[in-house]
């Protein structure tokens, strides 16, 4: 399996964990010319950006810093667009982090990761 796909399957396990915790998903792979959001999902009245992970169990002590700093900036970026185009600008808003595990195992939710 190529890193794409492998990619797309970790989306679809987290768009899966989100939509059981009550989320619900408004766009998956939302891309500007800057940055990609991979899942945008509401959590009652706040907007929830999303990056998924697909992570070995090595890395779960270092959730906290799985994704960089220019990472982050370029999904906040995009984020920007995205309020900007549905007219959602001033709608409260985080930026979660899902990882998630190529055993089967729950993926770690990290809210307002950043």
């Amino acid at each position: 399996m190529n890193k794409r796909a492998y990619g797309a399957l970790g989306e679809d396990h987290a768009v899966e964990f989100l939509a059981r915790k009550g989320y619900i998903i408004i766009e998956r792979n939302y891309r500007t010319v800057g940055g990609e959001i991979d899942v945008i999902a509401r959590d009652g009245e706040t907007l929830v950006f999303v990056e998924v992970k697909v992570v070995g169990a090595y890395d779960l002590t270092e959730l906290g810093r799985i994704i960089g700093r220019r990472k982050k900036n370029r999904i906040r970026e995009t984020a920007r667009w995205w309020l900007k185009e549905n007219d959602a600008d001033g709608r409260p808003a985080r930026f979660d982090v899902v990882a998630v595990l190529p055993d089967g195992r729950e993926p770690r939710h990290i809210e307002d990761a950043f």
